[in-house]
């Protein structure tokens, strides 16, 4: 944390508590494939919850992503869609106590995944794997 909100004079602690939310809904990135009208995703990480009365057991729901690595590449679409873009595996959508100032906004726990890279020879659709920073 101090490295990348500096400005902070709080040092996180196990007393700290983080405002966690159970679903984000996010305005979708341009994309030449869609259309031009304005698109929400919903983007979903739920822990399983036991069954309580009358309510049944609720499994997990860990969303998958495709998330935007280098902006200006996916503007440009110079090197291709793939280059700019990763999948992520979405663990946990917090936000952080107002103490440490910036960034206002929700933020992402995720599993990366490795790059669009290597294309099945049967399927021809990309083979992806969990990336080795994670495993």
């Amino acid at each position: 944390m101090a490295e990348n909100i500096p400005n902070t004079l709080i040092p996180p602690s196990r007393l700290v508590t983080y405002q966690v939310h159970k679903q984000l809904k996010l305005k979708r990135a341009w994309n030449i494939f869609t259309s031009s009208h304005l698109v929400f995703s919903r983007i979903r990480a739920l822990p399983p919850a036991p069954a309580s009365g009358h309510c049944q057991a609720i499994s997990e729901c860990f969303d998958s992503v495709l998330l935007v690595e280098h902006l200006k590449i996916f503007k440009n679409c110079s090197n291709g869609l793939l280059d700019s873009l990763r999948l992520a595996h979405v663990h946990v959508i917090f936000k952080l106590p107002p103490q440490y100032g910036i960034p206002l906004h929700s933020l992402l726990y995720v599993e990366w995944y490795m790059l669009f890279l290597q294309v099945d020879g049967i399927s021809q659709l990309f083979q992806v794997s969990c990336s080795t920073q994670n495993c």
